[in-house]
This record gives structure tokens, C-alpha cells and sequence, in this order.
């Protein structure tokens, strides 16, 4: 029998709504802690393999190389998940727990505030699925499959979304979709994004005390989804 993704959905919701403290887990995964994760695996990235101790050449390479994927990814990631937000508003497509009627077992003030939070936004295509998936492509090749990690990451965060009613199946597809399209492109591209990445990874040899203190800050407006970052972009683009 065919099921649709109104009935996936309902399904997952039932499976993580049939305990409270489950639910409100996903709750928590899904809301700071999903924006928590990366940017420790981005910090795990760049000081993989880096040893005051370690003075070979293709040592020193790989760190690198490693260092250069974090900041593909960050921009890979950065840049889908802006186009699946403006790709949202321009489809407008409503959110499952508008739709349909889910289980919710917390009060429906918690409810309420995660409702007016998401509900002024579209689900398609799924912002948190091409923000994971673009930047699993391009730390793919960092080793100890960090790519693979990243990926699995993002099919927990978007099974558990999609339990909660925040996106269907296809939202959540078009996001994946979306997310490796850009990451490729990225990844195909990276020569040709040296005249960005080494200039960057220079100012870090160079000025480590301005450096590490100005990506920290970055690395805090990615637990806030990016605001500070968009804020500027929409200020020198004029929007």
C-alpha cells in the first residue's frame, strides 16, 4: 500500500511523541544543541592532525588542506541554507504541525512558542538539511569519515524535524538535494577558491591573536542560525 508523506510523517510523530521525555530530547536536538554540533565539528576539523610536534611536510599539508575544507564548508553551508530560506519564502509552503493534527505531549505554551517561532517561515526546501548535507560533501575528503559522520548527523536532525511536524519528506529531500548540489559545486570549485581560502589561512599564521578570536565569533553566529552574518549581507547588499 502507498503511503504518502502526510502519513510518514504522522508515523514519525508517533514513534517520537509515544514518550514525553523523548519528544522533548528532540525538542532540545532539533532546536540550540542542532546549532550547538557544528561548530565543534568544525573546530575537531581544523585541529585534526595539527602537534606542536609534528614538523613534516605532509603533515603540515594535511593540516592544511583540512583547514581549508572548514572554510569550504562553512561557505557551502552558509550559502545553502540562505538559499533554502529564501527559497522557503518563495514557496510559502506550510509546516506539517500546521496541516495536520499531531501528538504533542508538552504544554501548549512550550507548543505555542515553537509554532509562532517556525510557522512564519516555509518548509521547502529544508534549511537544516542543506546546511548539514552541503558541508558533509565538502568534508568528505578531511578523513576518518568526517564526511560520513557529518551526513549521519543530518539525517538524525531531519528525521527527528520531520517527527515534529516542522517539514514533510519532500521538504526534506529538496534540502539534501539542494545541499550536495552546492557542496559539489564547492568541492569542484576549491581551486579556484584559493584567491579566498589562502589569504584567510595566511591571516591566521600570521595573526593568530586577531584571527582565532574574529572565527569564534563566527563560529557563535552559527548557534544563532547565522543571524549576525545575514544581517551584514542584507546591509551591504542594500535589502
Amino acid at each position: 500500500m502507498f503511503i504518502n508523506e502526510q502519513q510518514v510523517v504522522q508515523l514519525l510523530n508517533q514513534i517520537i511523541a509515544a514518550n514525553q521525555w523523548v519528544f522533548i530530547a528532540a525538542l532540545q536536538l532539533t532546536g540550540e544543541l542542532l546549532w550547538l554540533v557544528n561548530p565543534l565539528l568544525f573546530i575537531w576539523v581544523w585541529y585534526s592532525g595539527a602537534s606542536p610536534h609534528v614538523q613534516n611536510t605532509r603533515s603540515r599539508e594535511a593540516v592544511h588542506a583540512n583547514r581549508q575544507r572548514v572554510l569550504l564548508a562553512f561557505l557551502s553551508a552558509s550559502v545553502a541554507f540562505a538559499l533554502a530560506r529564501f527559497g522557503s519564502g518563495l514557496f510559502a509552503r506550510p509546516r506539517p504541525f500546521v496541516e495536520l493534527a499531531l501528538q504533542v505531549p508538552v504544554s501548549d505554551e512550550i507548543w505555542q512558542g515553537i509554532v509562532a517561532a517556525l510557522g512564519s517561515t516555509g518548509s521547502f526546501p529544508g534549511d537544516v538539511a542543506a546546511f548539514w548535507f552541503a558541508q558533509a560533501v565538502v568534508l568528505r575528503g578531511a578523513g576518518r569519515g568526517i564526511g560520513w559522520l557529518t551526513a549521519g548527523i543530518g539525517f538524525v536532525f531531519v528525521f527527528l524535524r520531520m517527527g515534529l511536524g516542522y517539514e514533510y519528506p519532500t521538504d526534506v529531500i529538496a534540502g539534501v538535494c539542494l545541499g550536495v548540489l552546492l557542496g559539489t559545486a564547492v568541492l569542484l570549485a576549491r581551486h579556484r577558491l584559493n584567491w579566498l581560502t589562502r589569504p584567510v589561512l595566511m591571516m591566521f599564521g600570521r595573526f593568530p591573536v586577531i584571527m582565532y578570536p574574529l572565527a569564534l565569533l563566527f563560529l557563535f553566529d552559527i548557534t544563532q542560525r547565522m543571524a549576525w552574518l545575514f544581517a551584514i549581507i542584507a546591509v551591504l547588499l542594500g535589502i
